[in-house]
């Protein structure tokens, strides 16, 4: 049995904090190449109850089903049958940094991996999960804020340009009616009195 001790303690230590936000049923999905791996905790039933399964997810007695191993309650992973270094691997790198292995399955996929719902809107498909998943699973979601502020940005110079460029006009404008003698001042405006107008025989 190859067992390798703690390295995933990270991985374990996600699915408690997402057991302690009431999450009944948590489970990640990981994609790599052609394999679909997904790591799921093991219910009353299971013989393995509180450790992470690691499977493809197809079923159990499916003939396509992999079974890649589980996690132990002390982040040891305990290798099954179907189990590669590339998949090894890959459960490696979201343990040592799941923002960033989510970030990438989201836009790989267009869902999330913890959900798996779809992630429509632009700012939580940009970071690869949306609010209520980060929250669940004790991540962080400023990207999504980071995003926002960048679509704002544009509108805010657009606005900030316009009001610079009607004040030099409004200014060059003044200036030019200096030049030439008309002063606008509220003294010197004349009523208009229709009794003058010159019209066309």
């Amino acid at each position: 049995m190859n067992v390798n001790v703690n390295r995933f303690a990270n991985l374990y230590s996600l699915f408690q904090f997402a057991v302690s936000q009431k999450l009944k049923y948590p489970k990640i999905r990981l994609q790599f190449a052609q394999d679909t791996v997904v790591v799921k905790l093991a219910g009353s039933k299971s013989r393995y109850e509180g450790e992470l399964m690691v499977t493809n997810d197809a079923g159990y007695g499916s003939p396509d089903n992999k079974y890649f191993g589980r996690i132990d309650k002390n982040g040891a992973i305990i290798a099954g049958r179907d189990l590669t270094q590339a998949v090894e691997g890959l459960l490696e790198e979201f343990a040592a940094n799941p923002v960033e292995v989510a970030q990438r399955y989201g836009k790989l996929t267009g869902n999330c991996m913890f959900c798996d719902k779809k992630l429509d809107d632009p700012t939580s498909a940009a970071v690869g999960y949306g609010p209520v998943c980060a929250k669940k699973w004790n991540l962080p979601h400023s990207a999504a804020k980071q995003a926002r502020a960048s679509r704002k940005a544009p509108k805010a110079e657009v606005d900030a340009a316009a009001q610079v460029a009607e004040a030099n006009l409004n200014h060059d404008d003044t200036l030019e009616r200096a030049e030439h003698g008309y002063i606008d001042r509220p003294e010197d405006r004349v009523p208009f009195d229709s009794s003058i107008c010159i019209t066309p025989e």
